[in-house]
Order: C-alpha cells, then structure tokens, then sequence
C-alpha cells in the first residue's frame, strides 16, 4: 500500500483542510495539529491555535 504525502507552503491552503485532518511542522518546532470543525480553527493537543501560528511547510499524511 502507498502512503500519499503532501506538503503545503502556503497558510492559505490550511483553511481548505477538511476537518480532522492532522499536519506536522517541519521546521524545528515541528509540532502536530488538528483541523477543527470551524474554519481556521486548529487544535494543538487541546489547545485551540489559529492558522497564524503555524510554522511553514507543513506535511500532511
């Protein structure tokens, strides 16, 4: 089986992620996040995030 693998480099691309969709980091924080069920809300564990404090590229899996 292929695990199909995408990166995105533009904030603008999360807000189109279906809800709970998972993505990670790459740079050195490298931390995983939830997509939320509202637009633009993103979850960190359980603390909510906005798009904004994301680190760009992100990796989807």
């Amino acid at each position: 089986m292929t695990r199909k693998t995408r990166v995105i480099v533009d904030a603008s691309q999360i807000w189109f992620l279906a809800p709970g969709a998972r993505f990670r980091e790459l740079g050195a924080l490298g931390r995983t996040f939830t997509v939320g069920a509202r637009e633009g809300q993103l979850w960190l564990g359980e603390t909510p995030c906005r798009v904004e404090s994301v680190e760009l590229p992100v990796v989807i899996a």
